[in-house]
């Protein structure tokens, strides 16, 4: 079984929701001493049918794509994360999903595979230049 970036990521969640869970039983005299963040995983884990959180995370390796990422070029319409990284506020990282580009700041850049989301301007803008083009990196 392959498990996506983002099930992977509620899996964690869920981990340590059950570490926090099983710390206040212990507070609360209810059961046993707390899970560690290592059982929590491995636990989960096991319920998703792997051996180990080691063994799930080596089932679900993926391979970085030895092909470039294209770049949007001049004149392409793109949208853009809410802090601007356009207007010189930053670096642009881009993204290219469902058919659109998108500019996203270092923190939104940083954000995206692990939530799936970030807040995006409704309007779009168009590649003016070279230098926007290549991101400013």
């Amino acid at each position: 079984m392959t498990l996506t970036p983002s099930q992977i990521e509620r899996l964690k969640k869920e981990a340590k929701r059950w570490k926090k869970d099983s710390r206040q039983r212990a507070l609360d005299h209810i059961g046993g001493g707390a899970l560690s963040h290592t059982a929590a995983l491995n636990l989960v884990a096991k319920r998703e049918g792997f051996e180990s959180w080691a063994a799930l995370m080596k089932a679900n390796v993926v391979m970085e794509s030895p092909t470039p990422v294209p770049e949007p070029k001049v004149g392409d319409p793109f949208q853009e994360c809410e802090h601007s990284p356009t207007e010189g506020h930053g670096d642009v990282h881009w993204w290219f999903t469902d058919g659109n580009w998108y500019a996203l700041c270092a923190g939104c850049h940083a954000a995206y595979p692990l939530t799936g989301r970030v807040r995006i301007r409704d309007h779009f803008k168009h590649v003016e230049s070279v230098e926007l083009e290549k991101g400013r990196n």
